[in-house]
């Protein structure tokens, strides 16, 4: 299993003094399938890193009209950017797509992390992939591109979630993606 110096040295250098800070200010918390990590309208100003399992992020709670934001696999930071970017209450769900073990941070830990060591701004590269995943959806790509792209880029997407769930989060039909994955 990952230690809390393989998460944060994903971002960069930090001192032993500094992985220790780290674990001490984060939370270990672990979610069953179907569990809410975050529901709209809550103000949980939290970013979690995934050390085990996988969890979707949507709007809607209707399975039938769900549309797919986000999608996290194992060792992926993940947040609700409605509470970062405005300090607004969350604007989608964050659900359990398996059985999760997660690594909590607040804000508030956050922001006293950094004022115990500069080496915390490293965090700040956590947002940067939600700029990454709007570039990457609203790029104008064809829906063959944008399977190739996740394909490359997150095999591990293909192999976690039902076709289904792919093809919204790509925002394509399932039967565009079919077709797209039988002409690739």
């Amino acid at each position: 299993m990952i230690t809390d110096a393989q998460i944060i040295g994903q971002l960069g250098a930090f001192s032993d003094q500094e992985v220790a800070l780290f674990s001490r200010y984060s939370h270990n918390r672990f979610f069953k399938k179907g569990d809410l990590l975050l529901r709209p309208g809550n103000f949980q100003a939290s970013i979690y890193f995934l050390k085990q399992g996988s969890v979707v992020q949507y709007k809607k709670p209707d399975e039938r009209e769900r549309q797919y934001e986000n999608l996290y696999v194992e060792n992926s930071w993940l947040f609700d950017n409605g509470i970062f970017s405005s300090q607004n209450h969350a604007a989608s769900y964050l659900e359990a797509f398996s059985d999760c073990d997660i690594v909590e941070v607040s804000l508030s830990s956050i922001h006293h992390l950094i004022s115990l060591s500069s080496s915390f701004l490293a965090l700040n590269k956590i947002f940067n992939s939600l700029a990454d995943r709007i570039n990457f959806l609203n790029a104008g790509y064809t829906p063959a591109e944008k399977y190739d792209l996740l394909v490359k880029s997150r095999p591990e997407v293909i192999r976690i979630f039902p076709l289904k769930v792919i093809a919204s989060y790509l925002k394509i039909s399932p039967e565009t993606l079919s077709r797209v994955r039988a002409m690739a």
